[in-house]
């Protein structure tokens, strides 16, 4: 009996192999859990990127810094230790020196700007509550009359707002200081 015929000899219909439907619904099934995957990962791309640039720029000299010494020997072992800690400690001093100047100058902004609000608010102690009018017109006019709200009560949910964000930002800094200290 031959491959291209059917059973009792008839000649088949041209469909693929049972073989071939099952290499293509495995290759479908690899590439969804490779794009699953990979979106796991996402978030630390930036991490993993950074992490392989330190290692490929420090990578030559500590194989340099280390290659002269006979790691049979006792000082050998601890020299190539004391050399992975200076690397590993000089790792930490390249990530935390940019990450402090960029974190000083973000906080240095953040700091002018909540002048620059306080000297305007200062100035005209009207604007804010103009402010809330104009939005609760534009809110009552989108909602074509659907939404009544009133300046008050937005400015209660501003308020509640803020509490809540000031109160969880001392919850999560309070475990971090006391942990520094």
């Amino acid at each position: 009996m031959n491959d291209s015929s059917g059973p009792a000899g008839e000649p088949s219909s041209g469909a693929p192999p049972p073989k071939a439907i099952q290499n293509l619904v495995f290759a479908a099934i690899l590439v969804i859990l490779f794009l699953i995957v990979c979106r796991l990962f996402a978030p630390f791309f930036t991490v993993l990127l950074w992490s392989t640039l330190l290692y490929v720029l420090l990578s030559p000299l500590h194989h340099r810094v280390i290659k002269d010494l006979d790691f049979t020997r006792r000082k050998g072992r601890i020299l190539k230790n004391a050399w992975a800690a200076v690397f590993a400690l000089a790792t930490i001093v390249i990530i935390l020196i940019p990450l402090f100047f960029v974190s000083s100058i973000f906080f240095r902004q953040i700091m002018e700007l909540t002048g620059y609000g306080r000297d305007l608010l200062n100035e005209r102690p009207q604007l804010l509550e103009e402010m809330l009018e104009r939005f609760t017109k534009f809110l009552n006019g989108v909602s074509a009359e659907q939404i009544s709200v009133s300046p008050e009560e937005i400015r209660r949910q501003i308020m509640g707002l803020l509490s809540t964000g000031l109160q969880s930002v001392v919850g999560i800094s309070r475990p971090i200081a006391l942990n520094l200290w």
